[in-house]
């Protein structure tokens, strides 16, 4: 998928009038999806066969049509859960959901609600911190950390880790970057068949090696315990660095959440919307298809664009506000169909969480340099800020 980035950027450089690819799209990319969904919903990159996808009802039918628009086959980090179709798909996710029950969930509550307490009452001590390094980034991969059976005190490994897999490649600097990334990701193959070897010697004794292992061969167990580590905690902390940015540049609504800490699951919802962590997915059409008028031919490469469909104007009112009282139920900021975030329960759970004691403990939650000049991860696949400073002082 890398070099598939590489060859994107250069074509929507010079074919649409905004810079997605560049800093200015990672900055604001909504401008971008709205030309796109006005002029070109359907959108081939030259002869590549590439394609972007961009209007509520397209991006729909792509992510609704399993047997049509392939997950497999398409380079990802995996290829049971998130790069595999059909009936193998499914079972593997079945075993996997086994690990986001409402039961797991509510035994994981406490633990989550007490670390975050931990760390914002350190950032309070502190004054002047940086909510990404301080809390986003830390609570959420020491949650799946617990939920996967690692130790979450090597927590600064496995971000590390992380980083290099989530990372398109092409945009390590030079050789010295690009051999480091790939010394992060041999660490974390091998850890993970360490851990693995563990669990098949009944020397694991939590739920996941136990009851979740056991059922997967070792080639599906490695790939699912691989994108569990990934992407059961970056979605998360771009969505929990999200919420504090769309509570910053709307006073009015961290007002009411105080007020109200019920309505805290509504902005959660309304954030997962305006926007999304995930930007895309990607799938390939089992045949030649026509989609938007649009004749794409088999085994071409379509990024079905969700942060465009969440922003539709046909589908939400006033698309580009944050208002926690709008119906959020048709938003796809997980994904639809089959291949739903099977994490999102978790990711639900950690968002409200956090955002409760955020709004418990600190009586002053401000930015301490200009919303509007916050820079944002230089990922093609994710958003969410790469550094947020706060200041911040505790209910007195």
């Amino acid at each position: 998928m890398n070099a598939l980035w590489k060859r994107i950027r250069s074509r929507f450089r010079k074919h649409v009038s905004i810079p997605l690819f560049s800093a200015q799209g990672r900055d604001d990319p909504y401008p971008y999806y709205k030309e796109l969904r006005e002029t070109a919903p359907v959108h081939c990159l030259r002869k590549e066969k590439i394609w972007t996808v961009s209007r509520y009802g397209d991006v729909q039918h792509v992510l609704n049509q399993p047997d049509l628009y392939l997950s497999s086959d398409l380079g990802g980090i995996e290829n049971s859960l998130l790069g595999a179709d059909g009936p193998d798909h499914l079972r593997v996710r079945k075993v996997v959901t086994k690990l986001f029950t409402a039961a797991r969930l509510h035994s994981l509550e406490d633990s989550i609600r007490v670390r975050a307490r931990e760390y914002v009452d350190r950032m309070a001590e502190h004054g002047n911190c940086e909510l990404m390094r301080d809390l986003a980034r830390p609570l959420p991969i020491q949650v799946i950390a617990t939920v996967l059976d690692f130790d979450p005190g090597r927590w600064r490994e496995y971000s590390r880790w992380s980083d290099a897999a989530a990372i398109d490649g092409t945009e390590c600097s030079d050789d010295a970057a690009r051999a480091l990334r790939q010394r992060h990701l041999d660490e974390m193959n091998s850890f993970l068949a360490d851990h693995l070897t563990e669990c098949r010697a009944g020397r694991r004794i939590g739920f996941c090696s136990t009851e979740v292992i056991p059922e997967l061969s070792d080639e599906e167990a490695l790939d699912v315990l691989r994108l569990l580590l990934v992407a059961g905690h970056i979605t998360t902390a771009f969505l929990l660095g999200n919420i504090v940015v769309a509570l910053l540049r709307n006073p009015g609504v961290m007002k009411s959440l105080r007020a109200d800490p019920a309505l805290i699951p509504s902005a959660v919802e309304e954030t997962l919307r305006i926007n999304t962590p995930g930007l895309s997915v990607v799938r390939r059409p089992a045949k030649d298809v026509t989609l938007g008028g649009q004749r794409i031919r088999k085994d071409s490469v379509i990024f079905a664009l969700l942060a465009s469909a969440n922003h539709a104007e046909e589908k939400f009112v006033e698309p580009d506000l944050f208002q926690i009282d709008r119906n959020t139920q048709a938003h796809i900021g997980f994904g639809a169909g089959v291949h739903f975030c099977v994490g999102a329960p978790l990711s639900r759970l950690e968002a409200r969480v956090t955002t409760e004691v955020l709004l418990d403990r600190l009586e002053v939650i401000e930015a301490a340099e200009p919303i509007d000049e916050i820079k944002w991860e230089e990922n093609m696949h994710l958003r969410g800020p790469k550094r947020l400073k706060l200041h911040v002082r505790a209910v007195q």
